[in-house]
């Protein structure tokens, strides 16, 4: 221990006038811009695992279905709406009008019974009787492109959208909305902000979930101060408990990454508090926040448990291990404990799956080797 203090003291002696080199700029910044990229890449799983936003199984699709979008086609009011005008024309025939009533029945009742596939065919038919002075061509149209959005023809339903909403015939902003759900998985955010604020324009009611998705949105567009903004509108809007995990996700995250650790840590603390943290990824995040208010020690506690969840131990998980071991390096160094983190930095050069870590982590070996022989030669000189 005694030997580990002289190598300290000496490390300082010999940097007089500059900070730590735990505490150096270089630093804290190479383990916070590697944290930044690692936020992004996780973030789509994060969000997609809420009651917000859901990723299909079907093959043909990744785009996000919406549990509301898909509730409300239980509810076929608008159908009738739209074709009971053609049914009860005078001048139809009575045949037709049979033939039509039959149609927008039977559809009504797949809509309900969840068979899409077999709603749009019939809806095929019966766009195929009408004509547009008979019915409402385009509501029929939207439902069209809902049902295609819910039975996971993405292409088919993003095409429909486009020809409702080129048409100016978007009432409500259904198809604006729909189609930025499409974009998102195809991560056009841009895009997909754009048919957001759209689907605000042509009157699409749910205007706090729409606040939700351009948080989303503008997280990807690194505009971080724009998804506080969308996360509290969505608050002041009543958006319901069940968006409440995504809206703190994605709150922490930005306050993460416009460097508001404190606001952060409570964001973190809150989403701990509501759910098990399954892949340690709160933790490690929390801990990035303590490294960067330089709370070593509580920074090394939230490393430890991240590791203890199981953080980076995924095959898929890339180099999140490895980050983390140079985090929890950089949290023993700034308490004052170098053997264990030198322990840690060896395992950061030795799994060489990131170069900038691993040189990093070097540089550091290199610095407490040099500390250590310069105490050496000392104690040499002095004896």
């Amino acid at each position: 221990m005694d030997n580990d203090q002289n190598i300290v003291k000496e490390q300082n002696t010999q940097t007089a006038g500059q900070k730590p080199w735990h505490k150096r700029t270089w630093v804290r910044v190479v383990a916070l811009v590697i944290v930044a990229g690692m936020i992004a890449s996780e973030l789509l799983s994060r969000i997609v695992s809420s009651d917000t936003l859901v990723i299909s199984d079907n093959e043909q699709t990744q785009a996000l279905i919406n549990s509301d979008l898909a509730e409300a086609l239980k509810h076929p009011i608008e159908l009738n709406d739209a074709y009971r005008k053609a049914v009860y024309q005078e001048k139809l025939e009575q045949k037709r009008k049979e033939k039509l009533f039959t149609l927008g029945e039977k559809a009504e009742k797949q809509i309900a019974d969840g068979e899409y596939r077999k709603a749009v065919a019939t809806l095929d038919e019966l766009l195929g009787e009408v004509t547009d002075e008979e019915a409402d061509i385009w509501q029929l149209r939207i439902i069209r492109a809902q049902l295609l959005f819910s039975d996971g023809q993405i292409e088919k339903s993003s095409d429909a959208c486009t020809e409702v909403i080129e048409a100016g015939e978007d009432e409500g902003g259904t198809c604006s909305f729909i189609r930025s759900l499409i974009k998102i998985a195809d991560e056009d955010y841009e895009g997909a902000r754009e048919d957001l604020l759209g689907a605000l324009e042509n009157g699409y009611t749910q205007e706090d979930v729409c606040s939700v998705h351009l948080a989303y949105c503008d997280y990807y567009l690194e505009d971080y101060e724009s998804v506080l903004r969308y996360t509290a509108s969505a608050r002041a809007q009543g958006i319901s408990d069940k968006y409440e995990y995504t809206i703190l996700y994605l709150e922490a995250m930005s306050q993460l990454q416009l460097a508001r650790y404190e606001d952060s840590i409570d964001s973190i603390t809150k989403l701990l508090e509501m759910e098990e943290d399954s892949d340690g990824s709160l933790h490690y995040y929390r801990g990035v926040c303590y490294l960067a208010l330089e709370d070593y020690k509580t920074a090394a506690e939230a490393f430890k448990a991240a590791e203890k969840a199981g953080f980076g131990n995924s095959k898929d998980d890339g180099t999140k291990k490895t980050m983390l071991l140079y985090n929890m390096g950089v949290a023993a160094a700034g308490c004052d404990d170098p053997e264990e983190a030198k322990r840690y930095m060896k395992q950061v050069v030795s799994r060489d799956d990131d170069k900038t870590l691993a040189e990093a982590a070097q540089n550091l070996l290199d610095m407490y080797r040099e500390a250590e022989e310069a105490a050496r030669l000392q104690q040499e000189t002095e004896s």
